[in-house]
């Protein structure tokens, strides 16, 4: 069965990711945590890894989640319970994207691609317009100094 772990924290430090994590775990038989991680299980993993990776999720939710050192967020299971997310039928694909994205961020390789369609698919699913599309990137890829 997958796990999804999530950290006490996410933000742009591209070295703290669902996939860092676990390639670096020393232990892959015997999982042991702390207050500050947390492990899901049940339905619709794949497509939930996916959505709390996406600029949807982290657009809506970066209020919501208090912020720490620069631009990491604690994630809380508290700030988790009060998110509703839509249910999906083409888990499949999710899956598929996920273990895509995985394989090409171990081999070193570009994965732009991958997550801008993982983007449009959930930006799809919450009916999200192409001027809310223009706004999320535009707020989520510009630095104020």
């Amino acid at each position: 069965m997958p796990l999804v772990f999530y950290c006490l924290f996410f933000g742009t430090n591209s070295d703290v990711s669902v996939d860092h994590f676990i390639s670096n775990v020393p232990f892959q038989r015997s999982l042991y945590i702390n207050d500050k991680g947390f492990i899901m299980t049940g339905d619709s993993l794949y497509y939930l890894t996916v959505f709390f990776n996406s600029e949807l999720f982290r657009f809506c939710f970066k209020n919501n989640f208090p912020e720490l050192l620069g631009e990491s967020r604690e994630l809380r299971k508290v700030f988790f319970e009060k998110i509703n997310v839509k249910p999906v039928q083409d888990e499949i694909w999710y899956k598929q994207m996920l273990e895509q994205i995985i394989r090409k961020k171990k081999e070193g390789l570009p994965i732009d691609l991958l997550q801008n369609q993982v983007n449009e698919k959930i930006y799809d699913l919450y009916d999200v317009t192409q001027d809310e599309r223009s706004l999320i990137n535009l707020e989520l890829h510009t630095t104020i100094y």
